[in-house]
């Protein structure tokens, strides 16, 4: 029955109560994504320069900057004119303010907030179709896997009363909760303290037999962790796939998240400032969605880098006319892929995700030291449920290791761990270990394992 009404009176009512041209618009995005790389770079090219035109005449920094390099987006190359543009942060973003805004607005915005895991917490705000664009894209990447609006689904995500403090902010997450509710998805906390909340969260799961399971890398892990010790395994038929975002997860998690979901584990790439960006198909390909953003790698100089090299990502949405987001850096970084995939889509790929930019530390000689290092290494340490690492000071590290519900952790284990990791890590890094009494997600839900010293007085 709850499924019966959120596909055939949620779904509709949200799309006529927001007045979203949700039909027409997956439509497009279903034609798009078969078009040739030649032919969907055509139609870029033309949405790019309809952009760029209405930025430069409409919205006055845009406008400033466009005549700064005495372009004319009507006739000049589009991709020429993005490259000359300056790059946008957080900061300068919320500097900007109205002078990021078109003076003649059709529509009023949508608005969103960011999460605020980096600590600067953001209002965006976003043209109505632009909206519709970032929201059914993403829709469009699950119906790759057969799963549509509507299906049941288990959500392990940070939106609801259990992420605010303030009454309002109670209130407004309770109300997301029912509307999530209402389109057939059942919100699960991710703030997973203690073996008694997952132990509630796999009860909901199994209640529930969602089609699609989807949340935050980290929370969706430490569960599927939990199910594997009880021997439980969801099924038979159900989920279709499991999804998880936000965060990095290495391959040996998402194995244990296909043991205990016994499905597709699918990776998606995504913000709450971008929309969706990039989503995985069934041949593992992590396609981008071309015709909603444009996804640029860059160096250190700000110049970009060829495919398959690792560097800065930075966005574009090619929808967002009224109040644009050009050449956004998302603090992430990330490799394209090359063109082609055996799914026949024409659309582009990323290569890898490295992760956050401030999720990668460095050593006092400059070598990179990624989580991958110390996730390889738990595996064989049964008695730590969860970690972070901690720069005390350049060179300096610190493992926090929250223990399992009666675990012990004894010395022998504790060596073994700094043993195996200096093997791994830069010589100039020195490393200590020691037990937590807890290690919760941030207040957004999501969990940082790698923790800069700017940062380091919170957790030490």
């Amino acid at each position: 029955m709850r499924t019966l009404f959120a596909k055939h009176v949620a779904v509709p009512l949200k799309s006529l109560v927001k007045r979203e041209p949700s039909r027409r618009v997956s439509l497009e995005l279903e034609r798009m994504q078969w078009l040739s790389p030649e032919a969907l770079h055509q139609e870029r090219t033309g949405l790019l320069r309809q952009l760029l035109v209405a930025v430069g005449r409409d919205v006055p920094f845009y406008r400033d900057r466009i005549r700064d390099l005495g372009a004319d987006p009507a006739h000049d190359d589009p991709w020429v004119i993005l490259r000359g543009l300056p790059l946008m942060d957080k900061k300068l973003y919320r500097d900007l303010g109205r002078a990021l805004e078109s003076e003649h607005p059709k529509h009023r915005p949508v608005v969103s907030h960011t999460s605020g895991t980096t600590g600067e917490r953001l209002e965006i705000r976003v043209d109505p179709l632009a909206a519709a664009y970032m929201y059914l894209g993403g829709y469009r990447g699950r119906r790759w896997w057969g799963i549509e609006q509507g299906d049941p689904e288990l959500k392990v995500w940070g939106s609801g009363s259990q992420t605010e403090r303030t009454a309002a902010g109670r209130a407004k997450g309770a109300v997301k909760m029912v509307k999530e509710w209402a389109m057939g998805v059942t919100l699960v906390s991710p703030f997973f303290r203690t073996d008694e909340d997952l132990d509630r969260a796999v009860a909901q799961l199994f209640r529930r037999k969602p089609v699609f399971v989807f949340g935050y890398a980290n929370s969706l892990s430490l569960l599927a962790a939990h199910m594997v010790r009880r021997g439980l395994t969801a099924g038979p038929g159900w989920p279709k796939a499991v999804a998880y975002t936000s965060e990095m997860l290495s391959e040996a998690k998402r194995e244990t998240l296909h043991t205990a979901f016994a499905a597709p584990v699918i990776s998606e790439y995504g913000s709450c400032e971008a929309g969706v960006m990039a989503w995985e198909c069934p041949k593992g390909t992590l396609h981008t969605c071309d015709d909603v953003a444009v996804l640029e790698i860059l160096d250190a100089a700000a110049s970009p880098v060829p495919a398959g090299t690792v560097g800065e990502l930075v966005v574009t949405n090619l929808r967002a006319q009224e109040f644009p987001l050009l050449r956004y850096r998302q603090g992430d970084l990330a490799a394209l892929g090359e063109a082609g995939c055996a799914c026949g889509r024409g659309l582009g790929s990323l290569k890898s995700l490295v992760g956050r930019m401030n999720d990668v530390l460095l050593s006092p000689s400059g070598a990179s030291i990624d989580f991958i290092v110390f996730d390889k290494v738990m595996k064989d340490q049964p008695a730590i449920r969860r970690f972070k690492v901690v720069e005390r000071a350049a060179g300096e590290l610190v493992v926090l290791c929250e223990l399992h519900p009666g675990a012990i952790w004894a010395d022998a284990d504790r060596e073994r761990l700094l043993e195996q990791c200096h093997g791994l890590l830069p010589g100039d890094v020195q490393l200590t270990a020691r037990v937590a009494e807890s290690l919760p997600p941030e207040p957004s839900g999501k969990f940082r394992v790698m923790i800069r010293r700017e940062d380091a007085a919170r957790y030490l």
